[in-house]
């Protein structure tokens, strides 16, 4: 459970469904992942990137996993079932105070740990695209692809307005962060069903996936 749900007073999960935000109970859907560090099992989680996939790519299901060991994952749906007592205040006041307490991994977990992930997009014929990207730790990763973004606001050309940031910098803005390593290629249809193009006629969703040498050289 993030902490930042238990600070809002919504520990549950979402995904998107049809196009709308769904809300579900904590670890909806279990599965496992074959990340390139290996398999490991994961659970639904109410990621941003259930709202931001969708406005970068238009695709109308999304959903959002996180590697969970499957005793964890029994755990979670077990307290699901004490949820309802959060909407005692108090209760979920300890618990937010609780939430703040929790920091960051220290500085040479961040300087030493990576972050592996996998995405999958598929359509109703069954056909599908898979594909893995390895980045520096969460927190490090975040550091490096603020300080890159601020740059090429700095450079100039950056479109005005709430983008996510392959819309703002480009589809392979990823692949210019320090340490990250994305594999993987994708099928024409989903280049195709991409919302937005770059200028140079490249869909969004095929940067972001596509071009593995780039990242290999």
């Amino acid at each position: 459970m993030r902490a930042s749900n238990v600070r809002h007073g919504t520990p549950n999960g979402a995904i998107r469904e049809n196009g709308r935000i769904k809300r579900v109970p904590m670890a909806y859907d279990v599965r496992e992942i074959p990340f390139s560090c290996g398999p490991r099992m994961a659970m639904t989680i109410p990621w941003g990137d259930v709202a931001t996939a969708w406005r970068t790519t238009g695709i109308p299901n999304i959903r959002v996993y996180n590697a969970t060991s499957p005793r964890m994952i029994a755990r979670l749906k077990r307290l699901a079932r004490l949820l309802p007592l959060l909407r005692f205040r108090p209760l979920r006041r300890l618990l937010q105070r609780l939430a703040n307490r929790r920091t960051g991994p220290p500085e040479q977990v961040r300087a030493a740990a990576r972050m592996y992930l996998w995405g999958r997009a598929a359509r109703r014929d069954g056909s599908e695209v898979t594909m893995t990207m390895e980045t520096p730790e969460g927190y490090a990763f975040t550091v490096l692809s603020a300080v890159r973004a601020v740059e090429r606001v700095l450079e100039g050309g950056v479109a005005t307005g709430s983008l996510t940031p392959s819309r703002a910098f480009g589809a392979g803005f990823v692949r210019g962060v320090g340490g990250v390593v994305v594999g993987g290629r994708i099928p024409q249809w989903l280049i195709d069903k991409a919302p937005v193009k770059l200028e140079n006629g490249v869909s969004v969703v095929q940067a972001l996936l596509d071009e593995r040498h780039e990242s290999e050289r």
